[in-house]
């Protein structure tokens, strides 16, 4: 797996978990994202009443939690 940033040029990519682990760590910019949108969509449903702005602030937090959860154990099953 490489999990190097598409960004870098293809001869500095590196290979094997290393990549993969620092991009699911919670210091990584990849994951506060995540967790940055999960927070940005509860703010949200904290204040709305809009019922189709309410569905999709809840759709954003189902799908990041789980986007979330399935880094966790990634990184999990990598370390362990």
């Amino acid at each position: 797996m490489n999990c190097a940033p598409a960004s870098r040029p293809a001869t500095t990519r590196t290979t094997g978990d290393a990549p993969c682990q620092t991009l699911m760590t919670a210091g990584h910019p990849a994951g506060a994202h995540h967790r940055g949108e999960v927070r940005m969509a509860q703010s949200v449903l904290a204040r709305s009443r809009r019922p189709e702005v309410r569905r999709l602030a809840d759709s954003i937090v189902a799908g990041q939690t789980v986007e979330i959860g399935g880094m966790r154990a990634l990184l999990e099953a990598m370390t362990s």
